[in-house]
């Protein structure tokens, strides 16, 4: 499988299992050879996406014109996405939903409970959050006890979010081997090396 990650090479490690990973550097468009495609962290999302005015945001409005249209081609073209962090960010406001513009105590690592019921502790870099649109998302994990939305199905556009970094765990943190089951149960990956 041809990985193809956005901007930020690092954001590729939890993807090597996977398939060949390549990086895509900013500006550039989407390769005919792309079998998934990962949007990365970074810069704040522009509310204009949302339809909201800036109020505490710190966007980059180059960069999400070419991830918007990564993410066009990508979704015409039926490929299965992964959105680390501002990626997460990216599909909540592409698919309908908004983002608190910012939020507190999101900066550090913290619990999360899994949609299998189980309290693991992720890293997190982020002061924006999700506000997913309901009738296209599916929680997969929640902070608490403020319940911000830190994992998510995108079932239109077949993807995965996540506002925590997995590139930034070991490979046997409770956070990457949650994320790594999402990629195979939700996106259907397999390893394969």
């Amino acid at each position: 499988m041809n990985i193809y990650v956005i901007g930020h090479s690092s954001y590729g490690d939890p993807m090597v299992p996977y398939g060949d990973v390549m990086t895509i550097p900013f500006g550039e468009s989407l390769p005919e050879d792309a079998e998934l495609v990962v949007f990365t962290g970074g810069e704040d999302i522009s509310p204009s996406l949302y339809g909201e005015e800036n109020t505490k945001s710190y966007p980059n409005p180059d960069r999400d014109k070419d991830e918007v249209m990564i993410f066009n081609e990508a979704t015409r073209r039926k490929l299965p996405l992964v959105g680390i962090c501002r990626g997460m960010q990216l599909f909540t406001a592409l698919t309908g939903g908004k983002l608190w513009q910012h939020v507190q105590h999101h900066t550090h690592s913290h619990s999360i409970k899994t949609i299998y019921n189980k309290d693991i502790i992720v890293n997190s870099l982020h002061h924006q959050a999700c506000r997913p649109n309901p009738a296209d998302y599916i929680s997969l994990a929640r902070s608490y006890p403020d319940r911000i939305h830190e994992a998510g199905y995108f079932p239109s556009i077949n993807a995965l979010g996540v506002q925590f970094h997995p590139e930034m765990m070991y490979i046997d943190s409770e956070g990457r081997v949650f994320f790594n089951t999402l990629l195979e149960e939700y996106l259907n990956l397999s390893e394969v090396l």
